[in-house]
């Protein structure tokens, strides 16, 4: 019992709607759309990091890593539209 006579505090208490949540997430990765863009998101960050040291070691122009962080970011609707049509058909 704890100092305030409450056997099972509500703090200590699972919350049903997040675990929930939490299974319906994993749920959808093992549906194999969202793993695509979190390969994306992966294959995105190592291309980022690879025009960044390509910048420097090459003599790119400045503006180079911001136009390509830009193209990814553009790209990722495309990707997580594509993983929803898949995930509908």
């Amino acid at each position: 019992m704890s100092a305030t006579g409450c056997r099972n505090p509500t703090y200590l208490r699972p919350q049903v709607g997040a675990i929930s949540g939490l299974k319906r997430l994993v749920h959808e990765i093992h549906g194999g759309s969202l793993w695509q863009v979190l390969l994306y998101c992966g294959a995105a960050l190592v291309a980022y990091q690879a025009v960044q040291a390509l910048t420097e070691g090459l003599g790119l122009p400045q503006w180079f890593p911001a136009f390509a962080l830009g193209l990814l970011i553009v790209l990722l609707p495309v990707v997580l539209a594509t993983a929803f049509l898949q995930e509908l058909g």
